[in-house]
C-alpha cells in the first residue's frame, strides 16, 4: 500500500474521531 495514501487515510480517520467527540460534547 502507498505510504502517502496510508497517511491520508489515517488523517481522515482522526478527523472523524474528533468530530464524533465534538458531537458528543455538544449533546451533553
Amino acid at each position: 500500500m502507498d505510504l502517502l495514501l496510508l497517511l491520508m487515510f489515517d488523517g481522515a480517520r482522526r478527523r472523524l474521531e474528533e468530530r464524533k467527540i465534538e458531537l458528543r460534547s455538544e449533546d451533553g
